[in-house]
C-alpha cells in the first residue's frame, strides 16, 4: 500500500483534519482565506483511511501524468477522477462522493522526496480549492501517490515530485485506521523509517497487519463499543473504541502509548493514552497507573482505578481548576488560541502534571508512624545513635535508636521529610592499618586483600568524601590507626544510605551516592531498612 513518504503525507493530512485551527496557525493562513466565510468549519473532521482501490487509482494517474508530461485532473482517455477510481475497483454505492488534489514540484536540482512531501502538503493547504477538499467532512477514504522522475513542461526537463491525493465516500462502513511506529527521533510525530510492518490489529472479529510503512485500515460497522486488540491476541493491548461517530484514528507509539481520535475504554495491557488533535474525547482508564496526555479538545477522563495522572502542555498558572463537589475536577485552559488544552473534566485522577509542577488531587494524608532499622552488616551498632529528621516545613527533630538500631518517628500530615545521621555519629571501633592498605590497593588499581570490592567498600574507602578513592584516603586511615591527627577526612564516621538506591557506575574514580533517605506518606505501613557504613572500614565489617 502506501510508501513511507505517502504515509507521512497522510499523517500530515489527518493531523490537519483533526485540528483545523492548529493547522491554520501552523500555516499562517486562515481556514477560509479565499473561500466564502464558513466554507471550512473550525471543528475537527474524521481521519481518512487508506483504500487499496483508491490508492491504485492515485498511483496509476500519478504515473500517467509523469509519463505523458501532463498535469491535469483529466486522465488517460479523458477519464475523470471518479471514473479512474471505479476502473480500479472502487464501488460507489449509497451516499457517495469523490475528490482529487494534485501537486507538482519541479526543480533543476535533486529533489529530497521526503521534504517534497511536506512542501507539497503545505502548497495544497495554501490553495483555497484544494484546502476545501482537505477539510471536507464527508470523505472517509483516501489514496496517496508520490511519483518522481523527469517532467517536461514548456520544453524544459526538470526533476519532479508528483502528488496525487484522492478522496472517497461510499456505503456505510466506517474505518479504524492509523499507524504503528517507534518514535526514533523523539519528535512526537510519524517520520519516514519509523513504521512497524506486519503488526497485527484486530477489531470486531476481523484483523489486518500493518503495511511496510506502518499504516493500516479496517472497515467496520458504526458501533459504539468495538473491541480492539493492538498486537497478537493474548499478549496485545486491548481497548474498546466508539465507532458510532465515524472513522477513528488509533495509533500505537513505541509499543505502549495509544493515540486516539475517538472515545475509548482502556483494557488489558493499555497504559498510556494521548488524545489526538482538537477532538472532544471521552477516555476511561483501567486498573493500571494510567497516563492521560490531553489534546486540544474538551475531554472527559476517568481514571477507572490505579494511581492515574493527566499530563498538560502548560504551566499551572495557565489553568483554572475547579472541584465540583461530586468527585469531579474541571481543569480549564486559560490560554487563548489553538495551543490550549481545552476543558478537561476529570474523575478518579490522582495527579495533574503541568510543565512546571505536579499537583496532587489525593486527600490530605493523616499523620503516619514510620518504624525503621539501621543495618550494619556483621558488626552490631551501639545504642543511641542519633538521627536527624528534617521536615519539609524546615523543622528538625533528633531521634535516637535503641540497642538494636531500631527507631520510630511520626511524619505529620501534608509534609515530607529527610532522615540522616546527626553530625558526629561515629563508630567506637578504631581505624585499622589493614584497611589503610586495602584502600591504598584500591587507589592504585589493585583488589583489596579480601577480594573484589563491593560498592559499599568503595563508599567506605572514600573517607574524605571527595568522590574518589585516592592515596590520601589511605594515608588518612593510616594516621588514624596509629593515633595521629587527621585533617580533611573522617575515618570512623558513619554514613547512612537507602539500601535500594542504585550503585550502577560506582567505581574508584566516581564514588557518588545519596546520603540519607527521603520520606513521604507513600511509605505508610512499611519498615525503613537503612544501611550504615563506617568510613575507613572495608571488608564487610560494617559495610555489607
Amino acid at each position: 500500500m502506501l510508501t513511507a513518504n505517502e504515509q507521512l503525507f497522510l499523517e500530515l493530512v489527518n493531523a490537519a483534519r483533526l485540528d483545523p485551527l492548529g493547522e491554520a496557525a501552523r500555516q499562517g493562513i486562515d481556514l477560509n482565506e479565499g473561500l466564502a466565510p464558513g466554507t471550512i468549519a473550525q471543528t475537527p473532521v474524521q481521519a481518512l483511511a487508506p483504500n487499496a482501490q483508491i490508492q491504485q487509482a492515485a498511483t496509476d494517474h500519478g504515473q500517467w501524468m509523469l509519463d505523458t508530461d501532463t498535469f491535469s485532473h483529466d486522465g488517460a482517455g479523458g477519464s475523470s477522477p471518479g471514473q479512474r477510481m471505479a476502473a480500479a475497483g472502487y464501488t460507489f454505492e449509497g451516499s457517495w462522493s469523490w475528490g482529487e488534489n494534485l501537486a507538482l514540484l519541479r526543480s533543476t536540482g535533486t529533489i529530497d522526496l521526503e521534504s517534497a512531501i511536506r512542501s507539497q502538503h503545505d502548497g495544497l493547504y495554501a490553495s483555497p480549492g484544494h484546502r476545501g477538499n482537505l477539510f471536507a467532512e464527508h470523505f472517509r477514504e483516501t489514496g496517496v501517490s508520490q511519483k518522481s522522475g523527469i517532467f517536461t513542461q514548456d520544453g524544459e526537463d526538470r526533476n519532479a515530485s508528483v502528488i496525487t491525493h484522492k478522496f472517497g465516500l461510499s456505503g456505510s462502513d466506517v474505518f479504524l485506521t492509523g499507524v504503528i511506529y517507534n518514535d526514533i527521533n523523539f519528535d512526537a510525530f510519524y517520520s519516514v523509517g519509523e513504521g512497524r510492518e506486519a503488526f497485527q490489529v484486530s477489531a470486531a472479529g476481523t484483523s489486518t497487519a500493518t503495511w511496510a510503512a506502518g499504516g493500516y485500515s479496517l472497515a467496520l460497522e458504526g458501533s459504539p463499543a468495538v473491541s480492539v486488540t493492538l498486537g497478537n491476541p493474548g499478549n496485545g493491548i486491548s481497548l474498546t473504541v466508539d465507532m458510532s461517530q465515524g472513522n477513528v484514528k488509533l495509533d500505537l507509539v513505541n509499543g505502549e502509548r495509544i493515540l486516539t481520535s475517538g472515545n475509548v475504554v482502556l483494557g488489558e495491557g493499555a497504559l498510556d493514552v494521548e488524545m489526538l488533535g482538537a477532538v472532544d474525547n471521552s477516555v476511561t482508564g483501567n486498573v493500571l497507573d494510567n497516563l492521560f496526555y490531553v489534546g486540544r479538545g474538551d475531554n472527559v477522563l476517568s481514571g477507572g482505578g490505579g494511581t492515574d495522572r493527566v499530563v498538560f502542555t502548560g504551566q499551572r498558572s495557565d489553568f483554572d481548576i475547579t472541584e465540583t463537589g461530586n468527585g469531579q475536577v474541571i481543569v480549564t485552559d486559560l490560554r487563548s488560541g489553538p495551543e490550549g488544552d481545552g476543558i478537561n473534566t476529570l474523575t478518579d485522577i490522582a495527579f495533574l502534571d503541568f510543565t512546571d509542577l505536579t499537583l496532587s488531587l489525593l486527600p490530605d494524608p493523616a499523620d503516619i508512624l514510620l518504624s525503621g532499622q539501621l543495618i550494619a552488616g556483621n558488626a552490631p551498632l551501639p545504642a543511641d545513635i542519633m538521627l536527624l529528621f528534617t521536615l519539609s516545613d524546615g523543622s528538625e527533630q533528633t531521634i535516637g535508636t535503641n540497642a538494636n538500631g531500631a527507631f520510630d518517628l511520626t511524619l505529620p500530615a501534608g509534609l515530607t521529610g529527610h532522615i540522616d545521621l546527626a553530625p558526629g555519629a561515629a563508630s567506637p571501633q578504631a581505624a585499622d592499618v589493614g584497611d589503610a592498605l586495602d584502600i591504598l590497593r584500591l587507589a592504585v588499581g589493585l583488589e583489596p586483600s579480601f577480594g573484589p570490592a563491593t560498592p559499599h567498600d568503595l563508599i567506605a574507602a572514600d573517607v574524605d568524601l571527595s568522590g574518589q578513592v585516592s592515596v590520601n584516603d589511605a594515608l588518612s586511615v593510616l594516621r588514624a590507626a596509629v593515633g595521629l591527627e587527621v585533617q580533611g577526612a573522617s575515618p570512623g564516621d558513619y554514613v547512612l544510605l537507602d539500601p535500594n538506591q542504585s550503585f550502577d557506575g560506582l567505581n574508584v574514580g566516581a564514588v557518588t551516592y545519596d546520603q540519607g533517605v527521603d520520606l513521604n506518606h507513600f511509605l505508610a505501613g512499611g519498615t525503613l531498612d537503612l544501611q550504615v557504613i563506617t568510613l575507613g572500614d572495608l571488608g564487610a565489617t560494617n559495610a555489607v
